[in-house]
């Protein structure tokens, strides 16, 4: 039989309260017989004494004795532990998380097969919006609803009913697709445009589809690579000139190959901050080693050159750091999306080895750290993502607090204490 819930708490086996009938058979049979009392008829004086019993004898006739009063107590709360009564359950809650691809396609505007547009959504927007749809209807009333995504590598959380306003922005560093294979598990939902090569398994999809959305697609200077749906087409004088961050500090052979890189890609080089650069060529402002005195060099090298280099022990630099000092390993170059970090040191010498190796080296280190200008999407990212798909995940497991109420093995052993001194007060 199920659990019922009576009188505020719920009773795991009710069938059990049939038990109460044994503490009630022994206090009827309690009390009768001490309503019974022997006596001698012998005499003139007993029959005296019995024939109108006082009230003292009938106070002590009705009272159970200590024995029966603790034999009763112990069937009673015996009965308890077998019916087990506890507080209710708390209504089960569960978690969905639902990830979301904030990468540059998401941010295109979504547009139908036919290729047009009847409201000014962006893929990530109708992919929400299908989300949201889809959350309606698996969701129950105290489920918590997570959203996930990837902000340069690492995970960020929002608790919340709908997509974080910020994310309908696009970050300034184009963003990678998230781990797919790592969520696809019950309780997780996709949000992306096309479908991922990972399989989704258990998890849901929310994907918007969409067709090609024309645009740019490179840029050499201010001229720009434009993709019309099938055919890629240059345009002379069609975007401003992007500009290169060379702050002070990366003199001799660094800035050098600055702005060769920057001019081969017709960029401008700027020394200090203006509009948004493609790319920042910086060195951190930490204090140089003083580990084997003030002026100390190492060396460090890669790709066939070496280096002489001050140390710079204060350099935490945030990113993948790109080159490393021979004797500590510690970090002398860093790099991440829009941004190269030097340690604070002395760059003025010139490296050992052929010129060109570290010409080459450095130049594929700007390429892979530079960004592309507002308003040019690779072209990969703008090609059709096919038609949307919805599908529901799998649920999330339940989660829930024991409810409370009193252990059956607590209330087994009061009973149990009872029951032992019922007989030895029997005994006694």
């Amino acid at each position: 039989m199920a659990a019922i819930e009576l009188l505020g708490l719920a009773w795991e086996r009710p069938w059990g309260v049939l038990a109460l009938l044994v503490p009630a058979l022994v206090w009827l049979l309690a009390a009768r017989g001490g309503r019974s009392v022997d006596v001698w008829t012998g005499t003139l004086a007993v029959w005296r004494e019995v024939a109108g019993p006082t009230p003292q004898r009938e106070r002590r006739a009705r009272r159970l004795p200590l024995a029966v009063r603790f034999l009763l107590a112990a069937l009673v709360i015996g009965t308890l532990a077998l019916v087990e009564p506890r507080a209710p359950s708390p209504a089960a809650s569960r978690t969905w998380t639902v990830v979301v691809d904030r990468s540059p396609s998401m941010y295109l505007p979504w547009l139908a097969a036919d290729g047009k547009s009847q409201r000014q959504l962006t893929r990530l927007e109708h992919a929400a919006e299908q989300a949201r749809e889809l959350l309606a209807q698996v969701r129950s009333e105290g489920d918590r609803v997570v959203w996930l995504t990837y902000e340069d590598g690492r995970p960020a959380r929002i608790e919340g009913g709908a997509l974080p306003q910020a994310w309908l922005t696009a970050s300034a560093i184009p963003q990678s697709e998230p781990p797919w294979p790592s969520h696809a598990r019950t309780g997780t939902l996709w949000v992306s445009d096309a479908e991922p090569a990972a399989a989704a398994r258990d998890a849901g999809l929310a994907l918007s589809g969409g067709a090609a959305v024309p645009g740019f697609v490179a840029a050499l200077g201010s001229t720009r690579v434009e993709w019309d749906g099938e055919q890629l087409r240059e345009r002379a004088d069609a975007g401003a000139q992007p500009v290169v961050l060379l702050a002070p500090g990366a003199e001799g052979p660094v800035e050098r190959v600055v702005r060769a890189w920057a001019q081969a890609r017709g960029c401008e080089v700027a020394a200090q901050p203006g509009a948004s650069p493609v790319l920042a060529v910086v060195v951190d402002g930490g204090a140089r080693s003083t580990r084997r005195g003030s002026g100390s060099m190492s060396w460090a090298g890669r790709d066939g050159w070496r280096w002489e280099v001050g140390l710079a022990d204060a350099f935490h630099p945030r990113g993948e750091v790109w080159l490393r000092e021979d004797e500590f390993g510690l970090p002398v170059v860093a790099w991440e999306p829009g941004r190269v970090t030097l340690a604070s040191g002395l760059y003025d010498r010139e490296p050992a080895g052929d010129p060109a190796d570290f010409a080459l080296s450095w130049s594929a280190l700007l390429d892979r750290a530079g960004l592309a200008p507002a308003g040019v999407v690779p072209l990969a990212e703008r090609r059709a993502a096919g038609a949307g798909r919805v599908r529901a995940p799998l649920p999330p497991s339940t989660e829930s607090t024991s409810p409370g109420g009193l252990p059956a093995a607590a209330l087994a052993g009061s009973a149990a204490a009872l029951a032992l001194a019922a007989l030895l007060t029997r005994r006694r």
